[in-house]
Formats: structure tokens, sequence, C-alpha cells
């Protein structure tokens, strides 16, 4: 290669790496904004582009990143409508057949309160040992997964390793929950604790959770949310039910 098709490679590739941090920059404004206290749930795209200083097409695509890390946003209309507050999920349905004996057997347990200093992981791979000696394959979380943050109340319960953030928390979760072959896992998200967040910044703690237990390594490149371009059809020991 010549040095200057290698010098316009060079520059093509800085270009391209100067519009992802500029991209990322204005995600990152948008979001400080739509959390902000003068929020008011919707604003006309023209005004934030005015406020952002940025063109409409750049805010669309700033709007497109948010809504796939799951923040509750989305453009209509000429608005840009967001939510301090997650509405209520949706109802979700699991059906399951009963066995050739007519019982229908499955694990069941909740407020493990990942992350909090007086957790018990002994306890917690001591039930699925015993989910997995009897043949369970089926487990409901019924919520409290993490412990989630909120100052006031657990500030200092948490551990250094789970962090405060709903990220940290998230992975720290999938790296200590027992995990059996065969074993399917699913959840609930409550209203208190990991809905902390969800309460104070509208996000889908679910789906975040979930993509942390599903996703692993693509949610190191990613804030939350999954990498579109690995598949999802592979590795899915945890369902969320947002």
């Amino acid at each position: 290669m010549s040095k200057g098709k290698s010098l316009k490679s060079a520059i093509n590739k800085t270009k391209a790496r100067s519009v992802l941090v500029e991209s990322d920059k204005l995600k990152d404004k948008l979001k400080r904004l739509i959390r902000g206290r003068n929020w008011r749930g919707n604003s006309r795209l023209l005004d934030i582009c005015r406020s952002l200083d940025a063109a409409p097409d750049a805010v669309e695509e700033a709007v497109d990143k948010l809504h796939e890390e799951g923040v509750r946003v989305r453009l209509q209309e000429g608005f840009v409508h967001a939510w301090a507050v997650a509405p209520p999920g949706v109802a979700t349905h699991v059906s399951r057949v009963a066995g050739k004996d007519g019982w229908l057997r499955f694990g069941l347990l909740g407020d493990t309160q990942l992350g909090n200093r007086k957790q018990r992981l002994d306890v917690l791979k001591t039930a699925y040992d015993h989910f997995a000696a009897e043949g369970i394959d089926t487990v409901y979380h019924t919520g409290n997964l993490v412990d989630g943050y909120l100052q006031k109340i657990n500030a200092f319960e948490l551990i250094p390793e789970a962090g405060t953030s709903i990220e940290s928390q998230a992975e720290y979760a999938r790296a200590v929950y027992p995990k059996h072959e065969g074993i399917t896992t699913y959840f609930v998200t409550g209203e208190c604790h990991e809905g902390w967040w969800a309460k104070q910044i509208g996000v889908e703690v679910g789906r975040v959770m979930q993509d942390r237990f599903r996703l692993p390594l693509a949610c190191q490149e990613h804030e939350y949310g999954p990498n579109k371009r690995q598949s999802r059809g592979t590795n899915r020991p945890f369902e969320g039910v947002p």
C-alpha cells in the first residue's frame, strides 16, 4: 500500500472514531437533560436541538441509542417523550404441563438481595443443589434479586464487589448466581430494591439484568442492552419477567 493510501486510511479511521465519540457525548447530554428537574415528560425535537446545539438527525440517533439501552424514551410526531418513572410492566404468562403423575414441580425463592453484606450465597447455592437433586427444571424468583441502591436506605449495606449502579449489581448477580445445567430461572422485578432504579431513571431493570445473564460478553461492550451482532439463540439460563 502506498503512503498516500495509508495516510488516507488513517485519516478516515480517525474521523470515524471522532464521530463515535461525539455521538456518545450527545447521547450522554440528552440523558442528563431528560433526567433533569426541569423535564416535564416531553419536549419538541427542535427545542432539544437548540438546547444541545445538535442537528435533528443526530438527536434522533441519540434517542434510538438510549432506547436500545433500556431507557424509556422515544421520538413521536416531532416530540421526544421520556418518563422519569417506568410504567407498570405487562403480564407475562409461563405455561407448563403437569407430569405423568399429575404433579407440577418447580422451585421457588425470592429476596436474595445480592450485593448486600448480609446476603446468603451459601443458602442460595444449597437451594439450587437441592433443586438439581430433585430433578427440578424450573425455578421462579419472586423479586428483589439484587439489593439495589437508595442512599438513605442501604448506602452502607452494600459490598464493594457489587457497587451501587444497575450495571455493576447486574454483573455481580450474573457472576455469583448458581447455574445448573437443565434449570431455567424466571424472575420478577419488584417495586423496591431493583425497582428503585425503575422509579428513579425509568430504565427497564428486568431487561438489563436478563441481558447480563444471557449475553454477558455483549454487555461488556455496551452500558446495557444486547449487542445485535450476537445471536440471542444461545446461552439462556435465565429469563426475565419485567
